[in-house]
C-alpha cells in the first residue's frame, strides 16, 4: 500500500510500527474455521435445492404445457372429425333420400311386378331391374306411348348442377340432378 492514497472520503495510512508493504494477518480459531466450513457447505447446499427446486418446477411446467398441447391437438382433431361426420350425414340423407324416391318410383313403373326384395338391391341394379321388367313390348301398328313429350327439363341453377354432381358422384348427370332437384323439392328450397 502507499501512503496517504485516498479510499473513499478520506486517507488511509498504515500503522507506524509496520512497513507500508505488510498485509495485515488475521488469526482464525479451529472453531471459527470449522463454523465458517459449514456455512460454506450449508450455502452450497442451499444452492443446490434451490437449482433443484427450479429444474423441478421447470420440468412441472413443460409437462402441464405438453398436456395442454396434446388436449389441443385432441380438440382439433375431434372437431375435425365431428366436422366429417356432419358432411357425411348429409350425404346419408340426401343419398336416402334418393334411395327412398327411387323405390317408390320403381313401385309406380311396376305395380303388380313389384317384388319387396326389389328395395334391397342397389340403386344401379333396381334401375336396371325396374328398366327391364317395364320393357313394353311394341305391338305392330302402335306407337306404345311415343308420342308423348319429353318430361320438361329441371331448372337447376349452375351451382345447384355442380352440388348434384357432388352429392351424387356415383350416379349419371342427369340421374343426379334430378335426384338434388327431389331433394330441393321436399326441402322447400325449389317449388
Amino acid at each position: 500500500m502507499r501512503l496517504n492514497n485516498i479510499y473513499g472520503n478520506r486517507f488511509f495510512e498504515p500503522p507506524a510500527d509496520k512497513e507500508a508493504g505488510d498485509p495485515p494477518v488475521v488469526v482464525v480459531s479451529d472453531e471459527t474455521k470449522a463454523k465458517l466450513e459449514r456455512l460454506a457447505h450449508l450455502e452450497k447446499e442451499n444452492k443446490d435445492l434451490i437449482s433443484a427446486r427450479d429444474k423441478a418446477k421447470e420440468s412441472k411446467r413443460k409437462e402441464e404445457e405438453e398436456k395442454l398441447k396434446q388436449q389441443g391437438e385432441y380438440k382439433e382433431l375431434l372437431d375435425a372429425k365431428e366436422k366429417e361426420l356432419a358432411d357425411v350425414r348429409i350425404k346419408a340423407d340426401a343419398f336416402e333420400q334418393l334411395r327412398t324416391s327411387e323405390i317408390e318410383e320403381s313401385k309406380k313403373l311396376l305395380g303388380d311386378k313389384w317384388d319387396d326384395e326389389y328395395g334391397s338391391l342397389s340403386l344401379t341394379a333396381l334401375r336396371k331391374t325396374v328398366q327391364l321388367l317395364s320393357k313394353k313390348e311394341k305391338v305392330p301398328g302402335s306407337d306404345n306411348g311415343e308420342h308423348l313429350n319429353d318430361p320438361p327439363k329441371l331448372q337447376l341453377t349452375e351451382a345447384q348442377r355442380r352440388e348434384a354432381l357432388e352429392k351424387f358422384p356415383h350416379s349419371t348427370k342427369e340421374k343426379a340432378e334430378q335426384a338434388w332437384f327431389e331433394v330441393l323439392k321436399e326441402t322447400g328450397k325449389i317449388k
